[in-house]
């Protein structure tokens, strides 16, 4: 991970969640500069459950549809 203002590698991770679930704040210790980056548990992989299902999507939580 790099400083996205500085480009410098002297970067730490400040806190595990950012303003949205799926980043991290970190600090630019060169800079001093704060940014948030998507964390490094979230990736673009699908799941071993073979659950087509993506984060938010709630098909299956609604009840089945009734036909009059």
């Amino acid at each position: 991970m790099t400083c996205p203002f500085c480009s410098s590698a002297e970067v730490e991770r400040v806190a595990q969640w950012g303003g949205q679930i799926i980043t991290a704040q970190w600090r630019c210790q060169a800079c001093n500069s704060y940014f948030e980056a998507v964390r490094d548990d979230f990736n673009d992989e699908p799941s071993d459950r073979g659950d087509a299902r993506q984060p938010g999507d709630r098909r299956r939580d609604l009840p089945p549809a009734r036909r009059y």
